[in-house]
């Protein structure tokens, strides 16, 4: 639900990777302060992970949701041949 609401709904969070499967992506936000290290995560068979960024936010919350703005801007998955089913 978090991951939702950070994404702008659960349909943002839906990549088609190489494989042509489509996943749904969550954001991990890691440390007990700013900065913060964020890695995107999925399943497809085995969990992959990659990093986004590592951010300045007031807490984890808004490191999250600044996460979900910066990896389409980014454009970051786009860097490994993945795709946005919804941008």
């Amino acid at each position: 639900m978090q991951q939702d609401r950070a994404a702008g709904g659960l349909a943002r969070r839906k990549l088609r990777i190489k494989s042509g499967d489509v996943v749904t992506v969550s954001l991990a936000v890691s440390g007990k302060a700013s900065p913060y290290k964020v890695i995107l995560r999925f399943k497809s068979g085995l969990t992959v992970q990659r990093p986004v960024a590592t951010l300045d936010a007031s807490s984890p919350h808004d490191a999250l949701k600044l996460a979900w703005l910066r990896i389409r801007e980014d454009r970051i998955v786009e860097q490994y041949g993945w795709q946005w089913i919804e941008d």
